[in-house]
């Protein structure tokens, strides 16, 4: 803008703040791992066994959803099958045979 004044920092410090996290979802995702980690019977956890342990419940739970996903359509592919196969044998009588 003005090179030598002021408004080139306030420039920079408005830059700085637009990349700023508007909410607090991702702190408060974490708060609420540890918040399981530790329970009322393991509430003396150091804190390297608190991180490992997040970190773990962090991995499986992501490996899990990415499981779910992958498996989302072979459920309606197992009720699809059930029902073209229960509709072929009411219209024969018998199983079909392939």
């Amino acid at each position: 803008m003005f090179p030598g004044s002021s408004l080139v920092h306030l420039t920079n410090v408005v830059k700085a703040a637009l990349v700023l996290p508007h909410g607090n979802a991702d702190v408060e995702r974490g708060v609420s791992v540890i918040n399981r980690v530790v329970t009322a019977e393991r509430n003396k956890l150091g804190e390297d066994r608190i991180s490992y342990t997040s970190c773990q419940k962090t991995s499986l739970s992501q490996q899990e959803s990415s499981i779910r996903n992958k498996l989302s359509g072979v459920g309606q592919l197992l009720k699809d099958g059930n029902v073209k196969l229960k509709d072929s044998i009411n219209k024969n009588g018998q199983v079909p045979q392939r």
